[in-house]
């Protein structure tokens, strides 16, 4: 993976086209496998920019059906190569290729998301297969889903549980921004015969927020559904997934520490903002770090319009993403112990770095001090060497009234005595 990134990052801005080289006469088994791998990691906008070239091959001689049927897939764009001639033919065919695709190339942006997407349907494939095994040994699992809700400040977290137990009022929700969640709040309902609790959070990692006030509020909401959550929802306004935003959620990551990652999916919200497109659409089209997060959380994301209350479909749809994630962690859930382990792990990292920084602003002091015995030595030996270019400081305390009578004392006798200098200094007593 890390070779073919390579290669299109050294054409950057782009690449204008691929050669795809296809050998002299029937495609093996390894062959196809081979090329329907270069398609997966490159995803399907290669098929844009890509010319077959067909080596050592005779062209009225009927082609294998194998290779007739990838000349299609990249759009009939073919040309029989005998390496010692036929350049200039080659050429036109990449300028053919680039006026079909308005001079636009191949970017590493369109690699990133076939790469995403290639992570996407893996994962996919992995939580489906643990989900239908653990199905298999227990048809009514799980019963009860706990979920926590984690954002920033007006993320939608509060509307989120509402949407969630299909209520309006359980979690008050704040207008313009404001925050009006304070503390953890746990709310239950029932949905088709199942148990759903849900605990709001406030925004625990905005501007201001103390990072252990944070942890204490992230334990609190733990013990409330003790014995801990089944998901950590991260609650991620889609309109606006912008810097500050970006490191929230790291912050947040972060805080919870690797374990998590196996109980944590990303929660759009303001779904509405999307009109025609689908989430799947906004993914393949956003940003890196929004890639990054999503990855992060191992593929899972959902998202919800809070604007509609009635539509259950969208919380059907994560509460079967959520038993997916259930199956594949066995029925397991994030603990307070795992959490306390978490912190504990921070809080030696946090001394050890503090115990860094000390040590090197000790050093610093020990350098500085080192300078200044120095220079008094320096000093020492040069008053050593030549006693009349001694020069006297002399410190006289006197009131305000006195400035200037002490001050032509002093200079009368810098004028009398060369090698001696009084510098004065004003104390008012």
């Amino acid at each position: 993976m890390q070779e073919t990134f390579c290669c299109v990052s050294l054409c950057d801005p782009g690449v204008h086209a691929f050669l795809l080289v296809l050998p002299e006469g029937r495609l093996t088994v390894e062959d196809k496998g081979e090329l329907e791998k270069i398609q997966n990691i490159f995803g399907s906008k290669f098929n844009d920019h890509t010319v077959v070239l067909i080596t050592q091959h005779p062209q009225n001689k009927p082609l294998d059906g194998a290779v007739t049927t990838v000349i299609k897939d990249f759009g009939e764009r073919q040309l029989f190569f005998n390496y010692s001639s036929q350049v200039l033919e080659l050429i036109e065919h990449v300028e053919e290729l680039l006026s079909e695709n308005r001079e636009s190339y191949y970017t590493t942006k369109m690699y990133y998301s076939a790469q995403f997407n290639s992570h996407l349907k893996y994962w996919r494939e992995v939580d489906g297969l643990k989900r239908t095994n653990s199905m298999l040994i227990n048809k009514d699992f799980p019963r009860t889903i706990r979920i926590i809700l984690l954002g920033r400040t007006a993320a939608g977290k509060s509307a989120t549980g509402n949407t969630i137990l299909g209520r309006e009022n359980l979690f008050k929700e704040g207008v313009f921004g404001k925050t009006v969640t304070n503390v953890c709040q746990k709310e239950t309902g029932e949905i088709n015969g199942r148990q759903i609790t849900v605990v709001d959070t406030p925004g625990l990692f905005d501007p201001g927020v103390v990072t252990d006030n944070a942890r204490k509020e992230i334990t609190n909401s733990i013990t409330m559904v003790t014995p801990g959550p089944h998901v950590f929802l991260l609650v991620v306004p889609i309109e606006r997934y912008n810097r500050d935003t970006n490191k929230t959620t790291k912050k947040i990551l972060n805080t919870l520490g690797e374990d998590s990652r196996t109980y944590t999916m990303v929660l759009f919200t303001k779904g509405d903002f999307l009109r025609d497109d689908s989430i799947e659409q906004f993914m393949e089209n956003s940003g890196q770090d929004t890639k990054d997060l999503i990855q992060r959380c191992e593929g899972r994301y959902h998202v919800f319009n809070n604007r509609n209350h009635g539509d259950r479909t969208q919380v059907t749809a994560l509460l079967e993403k959520i038993d997916s994630m259930v199956a594949a962690n066995e029925g397991s859930c994030f603990t307070k112990e795992m959490f306390q382990k978490v912190m504990k792990e921070k809080q030696e990292e946090e001394q050890d770095e503090d115990m860094k920084i000390m040590m090197e602003n000790v050093e610093k002091q020990k350098q500085q001090q080192q300078l200044w015995y120095q220079s008094q030595s320096v000093k020492r030996n040069q008053q050593q060497e030549d006693p009349h270019k001694i020069k006297h400081e002399v410190i006289l305390s006197y009131s305000n009234k006195s400035v200037g009578h002490f001050s032509m004392w002093a200079h009368s006798i810098n004028q009398r005595f060369g090698h001696i200098s009084f510098n004065v200094f004003s104390f008012f007593l």
